[in-house]
């Protein structure tokens, strides 16, 4: 009998793609899909089951709707009171999906855990340490959002679209395998708030985040009212021109403290001097070691020239660095590490 296997299934091509390689490679699969809100996650329950009856394999529901609402919701609602900007998946991945739904995993018996993720898993027989390594489809590659967690996750993990070229790849295979799902469009934004719409969501849940302020210029001069700070990120120009009046203008600092909006010139949102906190690294990286820096999931990576204790010196000015979203650390295609952006 092969490798047991619980494969986290959302409902989507990916994970039913990742749950049809696993069958073929031949270990023994089960699914297990999360409930992470009370109501609300009724089709996607539903939809994760279509793909199990597909397969034929039994298929588990976790309600961690309560641990969901303390590890994810709360810190995601408290960093924005603070003014922050949060990626609510630098909370969920280490805490919740690859946290509390693999140790259950594992304690129902499986071997591994497997997700629809983009990302690849390299073991080194040597020094027992499994590296992550970017996606081949870089365009995919989600390597920046797992960047949080550790290797006693790690070695668990199995990640089966990491090798493949593009999204189409997976869907083409999707289509040859008949699995019923496969033009389902890929979800986006975030998964507990309703369309998509965080300034609603935020308005209901974090009213404080929507209430009106001032605008100020970097002399203090208030040049109106804003009508909540969630509403604008570090680097920001649209939606800023009743306040401009011909400036180029951009958003520089969100001070929740003072529910001020400030405002300044695009070269104040330039640094080369990034401050963070929380800093964990996934292997060991010797002090001098090249690497390298992004400071969002899609953006570029800037090399790294030096690190202190709360503060990295890069060789590239870096755009805008959200107080709040995590860097993330790379040696090459590799994911090392990661921390938090700090003021």
């Amino acid at each position: 009998m092969g490798k047991k296997v619980m494969i986290a299934l959302s409902g989507g091509v990916d994970s039913a793609v990742a749950t049809s390689i696993l069958m073929d490679a031949g270990y023994e699969v089960q699914a297990v899909t999360m409930q992470l809100r009370p109501v609300g996650f009724e089709e996607t329950i539903q939809s994760a089951k279509e793909v199990a009856d597909f397969f034929g394999i039994q298929h588990h529901i976790v309600d961690l709707s309560e641990e969901f609402e303390s590890e994810v919701i709360a810190p995601f609602l408290e960093a924005y009171k603070k003014g922050e900007t949060p990626n609510p998946c630098q909370y969920c991945n280490p805490r919740i999906k690859y946290g509390l739904l693999m140790d259950w995993s594992i304690s129902q018996g499986a071997d591994f855990f497997a997700t629809g993720h983009y990302a690849r898993l390299k073991r080194d027989p040597d020094t027992n340490l499994v590296h992550l390594l970017q996606a081949v489809n870089r365009r995919k590659d989600q390597g920046y959002v797992l960047s949080c967690l550790t290797q006693s996750q790690l070695v668990r993990l199995i990640f089966p679209l990491g090798e493949f070229q593009s999204k189409e790849d997976v869907r083409e295979l999707a289509r040859e395998k008949k699995i019923p799902i496969f033009e389902k469009k890929d979800s986006t934004g975030i998964c507990f708030i309703e369309n998509g719409d965080h300034l609603t969501y935020l308005a209901k849940q974090a009213p404080s985040t929507m209430l009106p302020g001032p605008v100020c210029d970097q002399t203090g001069k208030i040049l109106g009212r804003h009508q909540g700070l969630a509403r604008y990120t570090i680097g920001q120009r649209k939606g800023l021109q009743q306040w401009s009046k011909g400036a180029s203008l951009v958003v520089e600092k969100l001070d929740a403290l003072q529910n001020t909006l400030w405002l300044g010139q695009e070269a104040d949102v330039w640094t080369d001097q990034i401050r963070f906190y929380e800093l964990q690294w996934l292997v060991p990286v010797e002090k001098h070691e090249m690497l390298e820096v992004k400071l969002c999931q899609w953006g570029p990576k800037c090399p790294v020239l030096r690190m202190e204790t709360e503060i990295i010196y890069v060789g590239v000015p870096a755009r805008a660095p959200a107080p709040g979203q995590i860097i993330v650390f790379y040696r090459g295609n590799e994911v090392v590490g990661s921390a938090v952006i700090k003021r």
